[in-house]
This record gives structure tokens, sequence and C-alpha cells, in this order.
């Protein structure tokens, strides 16, 4: 039915400009079969897919684009925005309150399921045939039910090894290989070696292992956690050993989740084309971190730092991570004061990750790592003007 009404639009727009490419077909077809789920319909009628191909065409016909015979899809954006707000102001299109949400299954989703997501991103301004392309890359997979937590707890267990000797001395070892961009991060920063280093053992093992998953793909799911059928499904298995269980609360955490991971997963789009690559070849954790501090992709932009001044970010650039971590640090609180002061620094860490046994392994480790940093940088200080003096 889409592909029938897309060559019918395909021959009015004909009459109006030039025959749209490939790509742009691809994109029309993706911004027609994501409206419905978009505005709130539950299901196509005949109505509906007679309504929606002509009542776009006649939005987009009335942009300055086409009234000045420019390129397709120039207007597509604003074009789309109108219609959005025609169908949401239509009977056909009324939303049900939040409150109102059953438990009746949606209709069939379209671009491999990702329609809801789709629909928000285009609402944030992301291109729509640039975002209709990933989601139909071969890459990208379908989307399924993301399970998730109601109330997410992390267990003590998961950290203890994490800060083990063998842990310690990895730390140690990478420490004095870039001694100099800890010391730097010190003094820019006022946050101490240990703590940076910590955070980096954790995270990564010091860039032993950053994963190897697709970061658009692994944000996309958490992003679409408050897809409706996704939020239905997740109350329906939990409730089943927890009686207690409220629609509601399943629902707030699925908002919760979208709106933390929606923007990063906006970002890495951006950082992709910042890095000349595709989005679907980012690489990082399977919780979508990048690189050797596991940043999310809208904190690369917002706190990466330039160790080696040439012009990039690369969090999979030790100095560059080294400095990252840092400036993370500060920029949310951290000053040389917290040094002095427990609780600031539990709270600057909760920002990095908001698990208590998160900050309890870091600050436990930091304080193991001081002393022997302490002895470290004094032999490495020792070495430095040794070589000054023979090179003097």
């Amino acid at each position: 039915m889409i592909r029938c009404k897309m060559n019918k639009v395909s021959r009015e727009i004909g009459h109006i400009t030039r025959k749209p490419t490939y790509r742009e077909r691809l994109g029309m077809r993706a911004l027609l079969s994501s409206l419905p789920s978009a505005v709130g319909i539950r299901r196509r009628t005949p109505l509906l897919s007679k309504v929606l191909p002509m009542a776009l065409l006649l939005t987009l016909a009335s942009t300055p684009a086409f009234a000045n015979d420019k390129p397709f899809f120039m207007s597509v954006n604003s074009g789309v925005s109108q219609l959005f707000n025609l169908l949401r102001d239509s009977e056909i299109a009324a939303l049900p309150p939040q409150e109102e949400l059953s438990e009746e299954p949606p209709a069939d989703l379209s671009l491999k399921g990702w329609d809801f997501l789709f629909s928000e991103m285009v609402s944030a301004g992301v291109d729509p045939i640039e975002l209709a392309a990933i989601f139909n890359d071969e890459r990208m997979p379908p989307r399924k039910t993301l399970f998730f937590s109601v109330v997410p707890r992390e267990p003590r267990s998961m950290y203890r090894r994490h800060n083990t000797r063998a842990a310690r001395n990895n730390a140690m070892s990478f420490y004095r290989r870039h001694y100099s961009f800890f010391r730097k991060a010190s003094s820019l920063f006022h946050v101490p070696e240990e703590v940076i280093l910590s955070i980096l053992q954790v995270e990564t093992k010091c860039g032993s292992y950053t994963g190897n998953s697709r970061v658009f793909f692994r944000l996309a799911r958490l992003a679409s956690a408050a897809d409706r059928s996704n939020i239905l499904e997740n109350y329906r298995i939990k409730k089943a050993s927890d009686s207690k269980l409220r629609l509601e609360d399943v629902r707030n955490r699925a908002v919760w989740l979208k709106e933390v991971f929606l923007p990063h997963t906006i970002a890495t789009i951006a950082l992709a084309s910042k890095q000349n690559v595709h989005p679907l070849e980012i690489r990082g954790s399977q919780a979508g971190a990048i690189g050797l501090p596991q940043f999310l992709p809208g904190n690369v932009e917002e706190f990466g730092y330039d160790a080696d001044y040439n012009g990039e970010v690369d969090l999979f650039v030790p100095g560059d991570a080294i400095l990252s971590v840092a400036r993370f640090l500060t920029e949310h609180g951290w000053t040389a004061e917290a040094n002095q002061e427990k609780s600031k620094q539990r709270e600057v860490i909760a920002h990095y990750n908001r698990s208590e046994p998160y900050v309890d392994t870091i600050l436990a480790m930091s304080r193991q790592l001081k002393g022997r940093i302490a002895k470290s940088s004094k032999r490495i200080e020792k070495k430095l003007r040794t070589l000054a003096n023979v090179e003097g």
C-alpha cells in the first residue's frame, strides 16, 4: 500500500519538480510508514492510507522549496513538522493519555521496528533521509524488546575483580607509560592522578578492552525503551512475578531511559560525521560507551580534551582519554577543595556512574594507588633530571 501511494506521490511531484532519486524515495517511504505511530495512530485504515500520502504531498508542495522549484526534499523537515501538527489536531490522530495505556498489542511496525525512535529523532531535528538509510542498513539489526530493571541496582560483587593486586599493577604500568599526561591533567584540572587512573582501570583496564559493539545500535535500543510495545511487554513479564508492580512505574523508567539515551543516539551521528565514518561503524561497549574512559557520544564533544593538540579528540589515545576524564570530573564539580571532602568526591564520581559500589571501588582503589603513584613519580622525576643533566 505504501509503495502504491509512494508511486502516486512521485507522479504528482513530477509535475512540480524533478523525479526523486532512489535515496529520496527511500526516505519518503520511511516517513509515510512511520507517521501513524509517530502521531499515536494504532492501526492503518483505508482512509488513513489515502489521507497520509496526499496530505504529505500537499504539505510539502506548499513549502518554499517546491514553490521555487528547488530540489526535492529541501524542506522535508518543516513539511513533516507541519503535517505532524495537522494530524495531531485531527480526530484520527488523537493521542491517548499516558494513563490510558492498555495491554492491547500495537500494530506491526516498519523500519525493522524502529518507527518510534525514528519519529523521535526526526522530531529532534535529525535528517529523515539520512536516518532512514541508517535504519535500513543491513548492519542495523531489527528492534527487539529491551527488558530493563524498574529499580536498577548493581551488586558489590560486580566490582570485586576490578580492585585486585593484578588490576593495580596494570594501572601502575599504564601510569608510568603516560606519566606526563597524568601530571598535566592534575595540574590543569586539580583532579588527583590516582582518581583518574582508577577510573580508567575500572572502565576498560586502561584500554585493554574498550568493546566492539555498534554504538548506534546499542544506544538506539536504550532510547527505544519508551516505545509503547516495549513498555507493555516489560509490564506483562514483570507483573507475573511482582503483583504490586504498576504500569506507571514501568513507563516512568522507560521514559527516563529514552530521555537519557536519545541525545546520545543523535550525537553518535554527529560524531560519525566529524570522524568521517558511518554511524554504524562507531564501536564501543554494549552500553554504548566509547574509548578508554567509556564516554557516551554526547560527552565526547562536551567533555573531550585534545591533549596532543592534533585537532581532534580521540578517546582511544591515552593522552586524550586521561585529560578528558579530568575535565569531566572538574566540569561536574571537582575542585582543589574536593581533595579533602569525601562527600564531595562521592558526589562528583557519581556523575560518572551512579552506582554506589562503583563509587566505593574508585575511591578504594585511589587510596591504594596514591602511595605507589607518589613513589613512582619521584623515581620518574629523578630519571628525568638525570637525563636533563646528561644532555646539558
